[in-house]
């Protein structure tokens, strides 16, 4: 396959009547003469497949031979240019066809030079999100490492979206006519047998996935324990995991005429991951509460969505997955057993939807409704008093406020009632207070509403934490989640970007995260607030995959002293975790919050010296 510019510089080519030099190409084009002659040789190559010829005369320049031959018109009308991810996709396409594959055989097959090839093959790792374990190449070729049942969720649920399915369908067509002829066979068949018409572009995605299963079958063939609904005779080579699969497929699939009668209708499954979510953040599954009814018929909305495969975004992902991050990676534990039970798959976009709905729910039940119990003191009369009382109800208009005491009154009250807070105008030797001038500053002000900010959003994390019902089934420690070398323990003096940073260098060092994952973490918190410390002290830093993570890791910087964390409503942090993680099913903030929450753990993790202690914590 030709690029944009090859089929440019080809069609140039023909049109001139003598050798034209690399250097008025490059020239005319506007490209490097280093780029010109990559360009020329990966002509000459693809000319080479054609029995075509593109003659290089030294001191002279290039020239094409024979430029009447037939064959040239044909090469380039027979052949498009692709954009590269096309071309990558189509790579990978062939990895899944085949045990293994030379550079030249797949070369030969999409009609590309070696080095081109060669090229996307180092991009294909960051395209499709796979590790150098999954696509590894060697000199013999390259072939795909993945687990069997991984391989055909990604070819099921993840490589075919709407983007690839029309150039899958072609390249199958093109590369297996036979193949794809029976299957259409048979789909007109089945159509015939169950009165439906499949829609166009579910009609091509069925028939990729009936190829795509048939060659995964003969090369891996998988036994399933679902039985078969479709009463039509199977006339491909397909196991039994491919038929469960296809008929899932089908079940989902859109039809321009009738239906298939469906298993299992939308309502129950809508009902059945409804009660897994309430059974997950141990909320009473109460129907008659309007916001778990609204829960429900969103959940119907996106079961319907998968069916048709017809996503929507969400433009407030960033901010929950930030600001409702501990929702998200319950939610997201919650969703996985979901997914395998009846192997469906939840993209990021939908996820927060839910999240955004569960974090409703979860307020409206008083969950997070985490009103303070704040005492003000004040010992210089009472006009003083009184106003100070009156400025600190408005600003503070949700929460309980106590007094104002005198300091003897004060303690009298504090030996039989905890205070959250205590904002007082002269110091009382407590953890909690906020000392004050009795007329509020400006500077007081936003003292006060940041310390009750935080000290609100660790109460909600905390309510939350005690609800959530986390599956203590495994033994975790902090070993399995952090290599050694990913623990620092750190001296030195940094602001809170810088901290970020440099908890976050062993994870660029080794080729798990880019940069650009840091600055995105540095943003969220700048934009967002503090959101990530869920616990005291401990902040857990993380962005999108698709920020800039290459593959799972998780590093820890421990400073000696606290810093103030964030510029808006900044939270003092002394241990920041930075979590990359490709897969919801990696739950790294779970687990590692399922370790830190124990109190005998925070101390070792806030002030041990020691990374072995670190690192036999256990949860």
């Amino acid at each position: 396959m030709l690029t944009q510019r090859q089929h440019e510089v080809l069609n140039y080519l023909l049109m001139q009547n003598s050798t034209i030099s690399i250097e008025n190409l490059s020239r005319y084009f506007k490209v490097s003469q280093k780029t010109m002659r990559n360009e020329i040789h990966a002509l000459i190559d693809i000319s080479k497949i054609h029995s075509l010829s593109i003659q290089v005369k030294p001191s002279q320049g290039i020239m094409v031979h024979d430029k009447h031959n037939l064959g040239w018109t044909k090469m380039l009308s027979s052949i498009s240019y692709v954009e590269p991810k096309t071309r990558q996709w189509l790579i990978l396409l062939e990895a899944s066809l085949n045990h293994k594959i030379s550079v030249q055989a797949c070369a030969t097959s999409l009609s590309v030079s070696r080095q081109t090839l060669t090229r996307d093959l180092k991009k294909i790792h960051t395209s499709f999100e796979l590790s150098e374990e999954q696509l590894i190449q060697t000199t013999h070729g390259f072939h795909l490492n993945l687990d069997e049942v991984l391989l055909r969720h990604k070819l099921t649920h993840v490589w075919l979206i709407p983007h690839t399915i029309k150039i899958t369908y072609e390249y199958l067509n093109k590369k297996n006519n036979l193949l794809m002829q029976t299957i259409q066979t048979w789909i007109s068949e089945f159509e015939d047998c169950y009165k439906v018409k499949l829609e166009k572009q579910s009609h091509m995605y069925i028939s990729n996935l009936i190829a795509l299963l048939s060659y995964r079958s003969t090369l891996h063939p998988l036994n399933s324990d679902a039985t078969s609904f479709i009463t039509i005779l199977w006339t491909m080579p397909l196991d039994q995991d491919a038929i469960f699969r296809i008929e899932c497929a089908l079940l989902a699939a859109r039809y321009n005429e009738g239906s298939l009668v469906v298993k299992r209708n939308q309502d129950e499954l809508a009902h059945e991951l409804l009660s897994d979510i309430c059974n997950a953040l141990n909320i009473s599954l109460q129907e008659d509460n309007p916001h778990i009814q609204n829960l429900f018929m969103h959940l119907k909305a996106t079961l319907l969505r998968i069916k048709h495969q017809s996503w929507i975004d969400n433009p407030m992902i960033e901010d929950v997955r930030v600001s409702l991050s501990l929702i998200y990676d319950m939610i997201q534990q919650c969703l996985v057993a979901f997914e395998s039970r009846h192997n469906l798959s939840f993209n990021d976009h939908e996820i927060s939807f839910i999240v955004m709905h569960c974090g409703v729910l979860i307020q409206s039940l008083g969950i997070v409704d985490s009103q303070l119990k704040v005492a003000i003191v004040c010992p210089h009369g009472i006009a003083t008093s009184q106003l100070l009382l009156n400025r600190i109800q408005s600003i503070l208009p949700h929460h309980y406020i106590y007094g104002p005491y005198s300091i003897n009154e004060f303690n009298a009250m504090s030996s039989h009632t905890v205070f959250d807070t205590v904002i007082t105008t002269v110091s009382l030797q407590i953890n909690n207070e906020i000392v004050v001038h009795p007329i509020l500053s400006v500077n007081d002000q936003e003292k006060i509403e940041k310390t009750v900010w935080n000290a609100t959003y660790q109460k909600q994390c905390e309510r939350i934490l005690n609800t959530y019902l986390v599956n203590q089934q495994d033994v975790l420690t902090m070993s399995m989640m952090i290599q050694p070398h990913h623990l620092q323990l750190s001296t030195d003096l940094m602001s809170w970007k810088q901290a970020i940073q440099h908890a976050s260098l062993p994870l660029l060092q080794d080729g798990r995260i880019k940069s650009s994952y840091i600055e995105k973490m540095i943003w969220a918190v700048d934009t967002l607030g503090p959101y990530m410390v869920i616990l005291p002290q401990i902040a857990f830093v993380h962005a999108a995959p698709d920020d800039g993570v290459l593959h799972n890791g998780i590093s820890c910087l421990r400073l000696k002293d606290p810093i103030t964390f964030g510029d808006k409503k900044g939270v003092d942090v002394k241990v920041i975790f930075v979590i990359a993680s490709k897969a919801k099913e990696d739950m790294g903030l779970v687990k590692l919050i399922r370790i830190c929450e124990h109190e005998h753990n925070r101390k070792t993790l806030l002030h041990s010296n020691s990374k072995k202690d670190i690192l036999l914590m256990k949860g």
